[in-house]
């Protein structure tokens, strides 16, 4: 089966396997609600009853003594582990013990602890808030390869509308779901994201701005491709 298919305010919806979904909506539009409901055991029970399922949100805390301990007993996951903290600039898992971690790292360190819980769908609902831009890019693209490679699914909300250049499917909710489809259509639903004060990732809204100059006989969703469309 390639998706799961979920009902949702007695909507079906179709969520795509090993593939990362984010799901947007203005501030109030009921996400974090709609993740706390599908990581209910009931929920679970009905629609993943074969699956780990692990939520982590910007008020996700996990003691940080306990999380350094379990990663540095953790062998399976320890070349992993070491890889993600050198993103960071941490040489080793023993580092970990003489940082005080800041609010960002604090939230690195849980990513850390559910990654060692082997979860096979993961819900990260604002998980990565509190980490700064550059770091947060590096680790998505990381854990982009890696749940590539481990069949794992992901649904996704942030409030940077950046990050959805890192997913391959939207759903955007508001009490209900308003739209699901890949990123591409979702860049074409210009009408529904603007109704609903939402933002597109830079690039698109560049081309929705220069698509009115009539330069494109096809969409481009890319700055440097623009500009060498342009350019020609």
């Amino acid at each position: 089966m390639d998706a799961y298919q979920v009902e949702i305010n007695d909507q079906m919806v179709t969520i795509p396997r090993d593939k990362w979904t984010m799901v947007v909506g203005p501030v109030g539009s009921g996400k974090s609600k709609l993740f706390h409901r599908i990581t209910s055991s009931s929920f679970k029970k009905k629609f993943f009853p074969q699956d780990k399922i692990i939520l982590l949100d910007s008020h996700s805390f996990f003691p940080q003594d306990k999380i350094k301990k379990e990663l540095l007993m953790n062998i399976e996951d320890q070349k992993n582990i070491e890889t993600i903290l050198k993103l960071f600039g941490i040489s080793s898992i023993s580092t970990l013990f003489h940082l005080e971690p800041s609010a960002g790292m604090n939230q690195v360190l849980n990513f850390l602890y559910a990654y060692i819980k082997h979860p096979t769908i993961w819900i990260l609902d604002q998980a990565f808030s509190m980490i700064d831009p550059i770091h947060k890019k590096k680790l998505l693209s990381w854990f982009k390869k890696e749940t590539k490679k481990n069949h794992l699914t992901v649904l996704y909300a942030s409030s940077d509308p950046e990050d959805i250049l890192q997913v391959d499917q939207v759903i955007v909710y508001k009490e209900k779901v308003l739209f699901t489809g890949s990123k591409r259509k979702f860049y074409e639903e210009e009408k529904l994201v603007h109704s609903l004060g939402l933002e597109y990732p830079f690039d698109v809204e560049l081309y929705h701005q220069l698509k009115y100059y009539n330069v494109f006989d096809k969409p481009i969703y890319d700055q440097e491709r623009m500009i060498d469309h342009l350019w020609k």
